[in-house]
């Protein structure tokens, strides 16, 4: 690194700035050294070897303010999947069901944010190289990497005890299984197409069949093949969108995994898994529900329709690149999908009342 600079710079004096046990030789190369890091222990060891070394603050904020940013507050929308059995088959909920539900919803925030904090420091990399991830306070530097290490860890054994001492066994497997699954994703299957589609969407069905063993209720097989189509859809088109974003920054290198001339499988595979997610729906409802009302049972015709034309508005939208992010969290900010999801839910409240 040190020659590829004195070649760029044809051997002139240059000014540097570090953030690594790597750079050393580089801030004793240059004439005036700058550090960028918020670690006190890094920074004294620097400090002793190169004295003139000056600090650069790289945050303005404390580091709690900086914890939560690298969490993924906003993403914790997609853990309410947990509550799915309260509104979904025919459960007359407790009020200890319901808090077992919110306890566990709780724990399992708090263990998403952890795993995030494991998939940041894995892709600091390439986070800085992209065209908003390099804002993330890991890859920015804003919070120390031995920090965001220390904190997952502690966060990821504080939550498998909690869920073992109150859900017991159930509860701990529940969390070890999920750890595992998001460590494959991040270690192994991330890298590899179309499966780490298909993982991300499992991770959503697994938040729903952990609602249902929380509070005891048996896992249908067509309410868990609709959530499967569901998210896969999402899933595709999350992957659209980062083609279309790559594209538009012209800057195709951050995501080898997936070029252009996937967009057309990716599009049809979302359109495919839309209307497999309304055919299901419809299936798993005529499973469950003998015996009702004329009424009723148009409601549920009428909420499988929802499903489908919900799944391909959110697909035209896409297609206009109206969606320039997750399609999930998007789906938490517009208007009409948050009609579109009241009006479902009244729907499925009439039909199992």
């Amino acid at each position: 690194k040190l020659i590829s600079i004195k070649n760029a710079l044809n051997q002139r004096d240059f000014d540097y700035v570090g953030n690594s046990k790597a750079d050393y030789i580089i801030f004793q190369s240059s004439i005036q050294p700058y550090l960028m890091t918020e670690s006190r222990y890094f920074k004294s060891k620097v400090q002793k070897k190169i004295p003139e070394i000056l600090n650069i603050q790289t945050r303005n904020s404390s580091i709690w303010k900086s914890i939560y940013r690298q969490a993924r507050v906003r993403q914790w929308v997609k853990n309410t999947l947990i509550f799915f059995p309260a509104i979904f088959p025919i459960i007359k909920l407790n009020t200890a069901s319901f808090f077992n539900l919110l306890v566990f919803f709780s724990l399992f925030c708090i263990l998403a944010s952890a795993t995030y904090l494991i998939n940041d420091i894995k892709d600091i990399e390439s986070d800085r190289l992209h065209s908003k991830k390099y804002l993330r306070p890991i890859a920015s530097g804003e919070l120390d990497i031995l920090n965001a290490f220390v904190l997952s860890m502690l966060l990821q054994l504080s939550v498998f005890i909690f869920a073992g001492l109150i859900f017991g066994f159930v509860g701990s497997v529940l969390i070890f299984i999920y750890l595992a699954l998001s460590y494959t994703y991040t270690f192994f299957v991330k890298k590899i197409a179309i499966f780490d589609v298909f993982f991300l969407t499992c991770f959503y069905v697994y938040r729903l069949i952990a609602g249902c063993l929380i509070i005891g209720t048996p896992v249908s097989l067509w309410a868990v093949l609709f959530c499967f189509l569901t998210f896969f859809s999402l899933a595709c088109l999350k992957r659209v969108i980062e083609i279309d974003k790559e594209l538009k920054n012209k800057n195709l290198t951050i995501a080898k995994l997936y070029q252009p001339n996937h967009r057309k499988l990716l599009t049809e595979c979302a359109t495919g898994s839309s209307f497999g997610a309304g055919l299901f729906f419809a299936l798993y409802s005529i499973n469950t529900t003998t015996g009702l009302s004329e009424a009723k049972h148009l409601a549920l015709a009428t909420l499988s329709v929802i499903i489908i034309l919900f799944l391909i508005k959110l697909r035209f939208e896409v297609e206009n690149g109206q969606v320039d992010h997750d399609p999930i969290e998007y789906i938490f900010q517009r208007l009409w999908t948050i009609c579109i999801g009241s009006v479902s839910i009244i729907l499925m409240i009439f039909i199992w009342s």
